[in-house]
């Protein structure tokens, strides 16, 4: 008699299920954090944010972004918990899952009222990565809350490096390429 094989390790299981793409439009202008992520959830605040917590104001609010081409999103479901890495492993690397902050104000603003959208407004997150002032790629998770007025807030996290928390059902944007 011959010794069976052993079994085939199984498949790992992805941690993300595509959803969809989107569009950005291209922009023309520079676009100036510390000018359009400001906290106003008043009636003609266009899109209305609730919260900018400190960190999101040391990270990202010095940060000048230049004028983008148009760009394609990915939208992803996180299918399981993980940390960044392995999700941005998945993605295919940093540059392939980093998005601007020009990107996510663009999203915001296209359902700056919670509607329906590719944004997720049932309390989950949406989880961006984007470089800080410093060139560091952070997550950046933005969240929708109904019971704050209705309005937005981006909350950012320390590190890629495994410390954020693990979490459910997101948004994944994640780089195509431009078009055109």
């Amino acid at each position: 008699g011959k010794a069976p094989e052993p079994a085939a390790p199984p498949e790992p299981q992805p941690l993300l299920d595509f959803v969809g793409t989107t569009t950005i439009s291209a922009t023309t202008e520079p676009f100036i954090a510390k000018d359009r992520f400001k906290q106003d959830t008043s009636r003609k605040a266009k899109p209305k944010i609730s919260y900018l917590g400190d960190n999101f104001k040391a990270w990202f609010l010095k940060k000048t972004e230049q004028p983008i081409s148009q760009t394609m999103l990915r939208s992803q479901r996180l299918v399981k918990a993980s940390l960044d890495q392995p999700i941005i492993a998945e993605l295919g690397d940093e540059a392939k899952s980093e998005t601007t902050l020009s990107e996510i104000f663009a999203l915001i603003s296209l359902q700056s009222n919670g509607e329906n959208g590719v944004l997720l407004t049932n309390g989950y997150a949406n989880i961006f990565y984007v470089r800080d002032v410093n060139g560091v790629l952070r997550a950046v998770d933005v969240y929708w809350f109904a019971s704050t007025a209705g309005s937005w807030a981006p909350l950012p996290w320390a590190s890629t490096g495994g410390t954020s928390a693990a979490r459910f059902s997101l948004a994944i944007p994640e780089h195509l390429g431009t078009l055109g």
